[in-house]
């Protein structure tokens, strides 16, 4: 399933602002990236496309080196779901190894998924091929590019670092900050 690796600054560099900032920017790209699923297998159902889950990795650091992991995913027309999966601290002090290896571990191991994407994949093919044979359009509130269409709004560092940092944070019963 697609994954979006997002990098806050160099090592011991980043500010909140640009931790913040970077979060929000990659919420945007997961919406780009479902809204180009969509358009791509247009003809599969919603109920397959349900089952996708757009991966967003962010790893960021300055007391200490985190990596965060985010899913965004579509349970209805025009909602999007984005869901802080997990955190893990990036295990570089010996002394720290063995609280911070698993949580490292445990991360990199709930990456693995279900290829959803070669189900709807499949089921576009064989919905259009009937279409097709056929010589019927499937209506076009049907389509999935009409079913899943987020705003996109492209940010702007310098403009909207501020904002961003001002938004709202995560829920309290999500993994840790």
């Amino acid at each position: 399933e697609p994954l979006i690796l997002e990098v806050s600054s160099a090592l011991d560099q980043a500010t909140q602002g640009k931790i913040d900032f970077d979060h929000s920017k990659a919420m945007f790209g997961m919406l780009a990236v479902l809204k180009t699923v969509a358009g791509k297998y247009d003809y599969g159902s919603f109920e397959s496309f349900t089952k996708i889950k757009i991966h967003f990795i962010h790893v960021y650091g300055n007391s200490s080196h985190v990596i965060r992991h985010w899913t965004m995913r579509t349970p209805e027309p025009g909602v999007y779901v984005m869901t802080k999966e997990q955190r893990a601290t990036i295990p570089v002090d010996i002394r720290n190894m063995t609280d911070e290896l698993m949580q490292y571990v445990r991360l990199h191991l709930n990456l693995t998924t279900l290829d959803c994407m070669e189900e709807l994949q499949k089921e576009h093919r064989t919905l259009l091929q009937e279409a097709m044979i056929n010589n019927v359009q499937k209506p076009a509130e049907t389509l999935l590019s009409s079913m899943i269409n987020p705003s996109i709004i492209r940010l702007n560092e310098g403009k909207h670092t501020k904002e961003v940092e001002d938004s709202p944070r995560s829920c309290s019963s999500s993994p840790q900050r």
